[in-house]
C-alpha cells in the first residue's frame, strides 16, 4: 500500500525500480532524462547524449530545422547552395537566349570561365559546407576575382567586327572536302558560288582576335579546305555589350560532289544544301538552332547530326527516298508523314531498301526539337 492509499504490485527482484516512462520521441526513439541529460535510445538500443532540447543526430539521412543536417558526428553541416545557384544562373541564360536578350554566343565566352568554377566548388566542399552563407561568398569571391581580372587585361572589350573575304578558285578541282569549325558565330552555307569558284564568302571575327585560318590542300583532282576561327585573346571571352556575334557566310561550288563537315560550338547555323552535290554532311554542334535544306542525292548520302541544346528543322525534297534515325534527351520530334515510323527512333519512307538514291540521317539531340519537313 503507497503513501496516497493505493495499492501498487510488488517490484520483481530483477527489475529495478524506474521513476517513469517517457513518452516515444522523433518516432521510434525514447528519451531518458537522468539527472538533467537527454539519453536518445534508437531501434538498435544504441544511444548518445546531448543536451535537453537539442536536435538529435542525423539519423537515415534524416534532414532538421532550417534545411540543416547532422552528419553522425555531432556536428552540423549546411544544405549546399553552389549548384543549384549555377543551374539557376543558367537557366537565365537560357530563357534570356530563347527572348532574344543575350545571343547565343554568350555560351562560347562564358565555357572559358571553367576553371574559376572548378576553383568555386573545391573552395566550397572545404569551407562552405557548414555554411550556406560562406558558400555563397565563395561563388561570387571566386567569380568576381575572375571578373575583375578580365577587366584589368580589357577581356570585356571584344572589339570591333571586322571581315575577311574567302575566294578559292575551281582550278583542276573534281570533288572536294570542306570543314568548317567555329567556336561562336553564326554560320551561312549555300552553294551559290560562282562557275570559277570551288568556295568563296566572307568571314567575321573581331580586331583583337586573330584572323581565321585557312588551310587548302590540293592533292590532284580532289581539295581539302580547312577554315578555323581563332580567338585566343581574352578579348573573345566576353561580349556584354550588346555587339551580335561574328557571322561567317560560305558559298560552296554546286558542279562537283562536295563532302561538309561543320563543327560549332555556340551559334544558330543555316544550311541551304539543296543545289549541292553532296556526299556526305556531318554537323557536330554544342548551342544553338539549325535549319538544313538538303539536296536530291546521288547515289545513298550519309546525314550525321550530333548536337547538344537547341532545335533541328531540317528539310528533304519531296518524292526522295530517306530513312531517319531520331535520338532525343529532352524535346519533341516531328516527322512528316510521308516517312512511316518503324520504331520509337527510326522512320522510313516507302521504297526505301530499293531505291538507288537516298538519304540516310542519323540524328542526336540532347535537348531541343527535332522538325524533318
Amino acid at each position: 500500500m503507497g503513501e496516497d492509499g493505493i495499492k501498487k504490485p510488488p517490484l520483481s527482484q530483477d527489475t529495478p525500480p524506474h521513476p517513469w516512462t517517457p513518452p516515444p520521441q522523433f518516432g521510434s526513439e525514447a528519451g531518458v532524462s537522468r539527472g538533467g541529460i537527454t539519453v536518445d535510445v534508437g531501434e538498435t538500443g544504441s544511444s548518445s547524449g546531448s543536451s535537453p532540447g537539442s536536435a538529435p543526430p542525423n539519423r537515415g539521412g534524416q534532414s532538421w530545422a532550417g534545411g540543416r543536417g547532422w552528419d553522425g558526428k555531432g556536428h552540423r553541416h549546411g544544405t549546399p547552395i553552389l549548384g543549384p545557384i549555377f543551374l539557376i544562373l543558367a537557366g537565365v541564360l537560357f530563357l534570356l537566349n530563347n527572348m532574344g536578350v543575350l545571343p547565343w554566343a554568350i555560351w562560347g565566352q562564358l565555357w572559358r570561365l571553367w576553371p574559376l568554377v572548378l576553383i568555386a566548388i573545391g573552395l566550397d566542399m572545404l569551407f562552405g559546407r557548414r555554411s550556406p552563407g560562406l558558400s555563397l561568398l565563395i561563388m561570387v569571391g571566386v567569380l568576381a576575382g575572375g571578373a575583375a581580372f578580365l577587366y584589368y587585361t580589357g577581356g570585356f572589350d571584344p572589339g570591333k567586327l571586322v571581315s575577311s573575304q574567302l575566294s578559292e578558285p575551281l582550278g583542276n578541282a573534281r570533288s572536294a572536302d570542306v570543314s568548317v569549325h567555329i567556336g561562336t558565330s553564326e554560320l551561312y552555307i549555300d552553294g551559290k558560288a560562282s562557275g570559277e569558284q570551288l568556295v568563296a564568302g566572307t568571314l567575321e571575327y573581331y580586331d583583337k582576335e586573330k584572323e581565321p585560318a585557312r588551310d587548302v590542300n590540293r592533292n590532284g583532282d580532289r581539295v581539302v579546305i580547312n577554315l578555323e576561327q581563332r580567338g585566343d585573346g581574352p578579348s573573345s571571352w566576353f561580349n556584354f555589350d550588346g555587339n551580335r556575334s561574328p557571322r561567317w557566310d560560305l558559298h560552296l561550288a554546286t558542279g562537283i560532289p562536295v563532302t561538309l563537315k561543320v563543327d560549332v560550338g555556340t551559334g544558330n547555323t543555316n544550311l541551304d544544301l539543296s543545289a549541292l552535290k553532296l556526299e556526305r554532311l556531318e554537323v557536330d554542334a554544342g548551342t544553338g538552332n539549325i535549319l538544313a535544306q538538303l539536296p536530291s542525292p546521288q547515289g545513298t548520302t550519309p546525314v550525321v547530326v550530333d548536337a547538344g541544346t537547341g532545335s533541328l528543322d531540317m528539310t528533304i525534297p519531296e518524292g526522295v527516298a530517306a530513312r531517319i534515325k531520331v535520338s532525343t534527351g529532352t524535346g519533341n520530334t516531328n516527322v512528316a508523314s510521308r516517312f512511316q515510323k518503324q520504331s520509337d527512333e527510326l522512320y522510313e519512307s516507302n521504297g526505301y531498301s530499293s531505291a538507288s538514291n537516298k538519304l540516310d540521317l542519323d540524328i542526336d539531340l540532347g535537348t531541343g526539337n527535332v522538325e524533318i519537313r
